[in-house]
């Protein structure tokens, strides 16, 4: 069998997270190498390619994700509309020992919290200008299983100097800020940068006018819960849980009026 010949990205490299993608680049539109670095993927050197699998047997908690040309079948599944979506495009199916997720038309994951290799069946435009913001979700729904065993927690939303700005999957376009909780740093299409002192977590509201609101934490959690990146058809993991109550613990929740918040440049490729 001919060996492939694979393209390897690591996410946030410089700050050493574990996390890696690849892909064979003779199958794919050249726009996803565009596509990753805007996710904050940084493709490797050869010699550093040669090291993943080695880093993945001795690291704990390190995940490769490969990205596959989707099979006829995988294509079809992929494709079709399975009533049971319970996140709209999106569907998680607990498997034996595994989980199986699907975004309509864009791609589907396998992947288990006890294997370190992963892999994903898309097709040839992924990472396309087109439904940039179905990709970005897409792979973030990755980064969210890969991260939390590291104490990184993920929220739909932007990064503001104050902290992060909370919000649902389409008014993010797809985006999510992390929290790394234990090394108290936010992790953004923007780069890495520590928490802020007096970190806030601002949710808007369009009804709101001229003033800020604060949440008490129990109110805080519950909205952080509800905004998160991470799926599962059995809810939010204990860790998952755990990393939620941290952020609403240490965070100040603010409600602030929609109209006078100023998002930065659009993200498009």
């Amino acid at each position: 069998m001919e060996e492939v010949n694979y393209s390897y990205f690591q996410y946030h490299r410089d700050n050493q997270y574990p996390i890696y993608l690849r892909f064979e680049a003779d199958y794919f539109d050249n726009e996803i190498l565009s596509f990753l670095s805007s996710m904050c993927f940084k493709e490797l050197t050869e010699k550093e390619s040669s090291d993943v699998m080695n880093t993945l047997s001795v690291v704990p908690n390190s995940r490769l994700l490969t990205l596959l040309p989707a099979s006829n079948s995988v294509a079809g599944q992929i494709r079709n509309t399975v009533s049971t979506d319970q996140f709209g495009l999106e569907s998680v199916f607990p498997k034996d020992g595994y989980r199986v997720y699907r975004f309509k038309s864009i791609g589907m994951i396998v992947y288990s919290s006890v294997a370190s290799e992963w892999e994903a069946g898309v097709f040839s435009n992924f990472g396309s200008q087109e439904h940039v913001e179905f990709y970005r979700a897409f792979i973030n729904r990755y980064l969210s299983w890969a991260l939390a065993p590291l104490g990184v927690v993920g929220f739909w939303g932007v990064p503001v100097d104050e902290g992060i700005v909370v919000q649902n999957q389409r008014q993010s376009l797809g985006e999510v800020v992390f929290i790394d909780v234990r090394k108290k740093k936010i992790l953004s299409l923007d780069g890495v940068r520590r928490s802020p002192i007096d970190f806030k977590v601002l949710r808007l509201d369009s009804h709101l006018k001229d003033r800020n609101l604060k949440m008490v934490r129990d109110q805080l959690a519950s909205f952080l819960s509800t905004h998160t990146s991470y799926i599962d058809p059995k809810g939010h993991s204990v860790a998952v849980r755990q990393l939620i109550q941290e952020v609403a613990k240490s965070a100040e929740g603010i409600v602030h009026p929609e109209e006078s918040f100023k998002p930065r440049a659009n993200l498009s490729l």
